[in-house]
């Protein structure tokens, strides 16, 4: 089925944004709308259904259990609140999405703007890789890791990694060792586990060096890295760092890179068959979401803590002067969280009153889908079968 009715859309014109909601009382669904197009109605609501499973659907739910969870967190408004009069319903390439919602913006404690923010920065990557190899450059990817035990705190060993790196990053071995392999910059990204051993927080470093580069300078440069790591680490009390936990890979293709340090969204986590497998049962915070939403309250403590550790924290962090070197535009999370896709077309608008109900009973994906499955119609054909418990107004194209 087609996204839009074309039909109607060239008899009613194309409208660029929202139009206002109908002065006065507008019932839910007219008798004589029902009476002139019951077929209509039952042929898009039957194409509306709810799909058994989604990555989307997920993510709405687990952000709803992150709310709950963090009550005093912006992700508890995240999807929830509006801050207009009417929600407008949009769609750009086949995607539905909503406009005149609150977002949060935090990649650390809300899946879906985790995952729109995940997409987004990895396209960045992706560009800054592809000028680079068109500038016969290579890219080097390596994992930093830091020996962990269950008593440990995860604010704690988050600081210790921060302190190790910024050491790491310092003084004339390393301003040596960026000259001999012939450094250009490099994209920085923390992520964390928790598994047998604790919490286990860890970096994904892409490292830009200067094509040509011998198997010998490599060799000398991942020696460098591991054994200046490994002494900080064991300088800060922390323990003897294992060489097998230490990754260094030659970059084959851009969108490894791009995928290698912007892994937080929750397709990538639950849906997509990345799950950690880690030797210690590893779990990611939105497993560990997903098992708080299951009823685990020690997982929901857990992610109480993380998301208390980690607020605040940059996830993604760009060495100074390679995205200006790559004409990469600066762009924070929460702008990308909010943004939407231009040339999109407006379907209709639903009350912000309707919206917050539909919102609080989990069922905004529901529209979302309708709108995909068959335009605006189709979201009306949802409404009418599954109004909320009172009748909202709401307009479409006129």
């Amino acid at each position: 089925m087609p996204t839009l009715d074309a039909t109607l859309l060239e008899q009613r014109g194309r409208p660029k944004g929202p139009a206002p909601l109908p002065s006065g009382e507008r019932p839910f669904l007219t008798q004589r709308a029902a009476h002139d197009a019951p077929s209509r109605l039952d042929i898009y609501a039957s194409s509306v259904s709810p799909r058994a499973f989604s990555a989307r659907r997920e993510a709405h739910r687990l952000r709803h259990m992150a709310g709950r969870l963090l009550p005093h967190d912006r992700v508890a408004s995240c999807g929830q609140k509006t801050f207009s009069a009417a929600v407008g319903v949009h769609i750009a390439e086949g995607r539905a999405f909503f406009q005149g919602v609150e977002t949060c913006g935090s990649v650390w404690h809300c899946p879906v703007c985790a995952s729109k923010i995940a997409e987004k920065r990895r396209v960045e990557v992706g560009q800054a890789i592809d000028r680079h190899f068109v500038d016969d450059g290579m890219a080097i990817m390596v994992t930093f890791t830091i020996p962990h035990h269950a008593y440990q705190r995860p604010e704690d060993l988050k600081k210790a990694v921060s302190e190790a790196n910024r050491k790491l990053t310092m003084g004339a071995p390393w301003m040596r060792a960026k000259q001999a392999v012939g450094y250009i910059g490099h994209i920085r990204a923390l992520e964390v586990t928790h598994g047998q051993n604790g919490w286990h927080p860890h970096l994904h470093v892409l490292y830009f060096v200067k094509g040509g580069r011998s198997q010998e300078q490599l060799e000398n440069f991942r020696l460098f890295l591991f054994e200046r790591w490994a002494r900080i680490i064991d300088g800060l009390g922390f323990g003897t760092c294992s060489i097998g936990a230490f990754g260094f890979e030659i970059v084959e293709r851009p969108d490894e890179a791009g995928m290698y340090v912007t892994k937080w969204g929750v397709e990538s986590e639950l849906t997509k068959g990345w799950i950690k497998d880690a030797k210690d049962g590893g779990r990611s915070p939105w497993q560990l979401l997903k098992a708080a939403n299951d009823g685990d309250q020690k997982a929901a403590r857990l992610f109480q803590d993380y998301a208390n550790a980690f607020k605040g924290t940059r996830q993604l962090t760009w060495s100074r002067g390679l995205k200006k070197r790559y004409k990469i535009d600066e762009r924070e999370d929460d702008v990308l969280a909010s943004e939407t896709p231009s040339g999109n077309l407006w379907l209709g608008n639903v009350e912000a009153k309707a919206f917050r109900v539909l919102a609080k009973q989990g069922r905004v994906v529901d529209l979302l889908e309708a709108a995909e499955a068959g335009g605006w119609l189709a979201v009306e054909a949802y409404l009418a079968h599954h109004p909320p418990p009172y009748a909202p107004p709401w307009s479409g194209p006129s």
